[in-house]
């Protein structure tokens, strides 16, 4: 885990390694006790296809399905 600290003007900088992982532009979400720091990704529409490939063409139905399971999933591990 890496530490940050704000500049006198109040900027992060982050690692040349972390910049291309991650990318240059964040949205900043507050939650209770820290910050979170999501990407923005350069091509979100693109992202959103490939993100949605397994679930083209799936009924609702099945889309519940696959969200139960993932669910069970995650409450087992």
């Amino acid at each position: 885990m890496e530490q940050l600290k704000c500049d006198s003007k109040g900027r992060l900088y982050l690692k040349e390694s972390l910049r291309k992982r991650y990318g240059e532009r964040f949205v900043v979400v507050p939650s209770t006790g820290e910050i979170l720091l999501i990407p923005i990704p350069k091509n979100p529409v693109q992202d959103l296809r490939e993100a949605t490939k397994k679930i083209r063409g799936m009924s609702l139905e099945q889309l519940k399905a696959l969200i139960e399971k993932q669910a069970r999933k995650q409450v087992v591990s």
